[in-house]
C-alpha cells in the first residue's frame, strides 16, 4: 500500500502509479510505500471505524424497535 505525505490518502500501489507517481486525490507527488507494521495499523483501523458504525446503527435500529413496541402498548 501506498501513502499520500500530504492528504494522507491511502491506496493500493496501482492507484499511485496509474497517476504517474502522484496522488489520485490531491495530485501531489510525496508519496511513500508504507511497512507491513503501517499497512496493518491502517486495517485495524478501518476495521474498527466499521464496527463501531455497525454498532451504531445496531443501536439506531434497536431504539426505533422499542419506540414501535411502546405505541402497540
Amino acid at each position: 500500500m501506498t501513502q499520500c505525505l500530504n492528504c494522507w490518502h491511502v491506496a493500493e500501489d496501482s492507484d499511485f502509479t496509474e497517476n504517474l507517481g502522484c496522488c489520485p486525490i490531491c495530485k501531489d507527488e510525496t508519496v511513500v510505500e508504507m511497512t507491513a507494521a503501517e499497512e496493518a495499523q491502517h486495517i485495524a483501523e478501518n476495521a474498527r471505524c466499521q464496527n463501531t458504525h455497525l454498532l451504531h446503527e445496531l443501536a439506531k435500529k434497536d431504539k426505533d424497535r422499542y419506540k414501535a413496541l411502546r405505541v402497540e402498548l
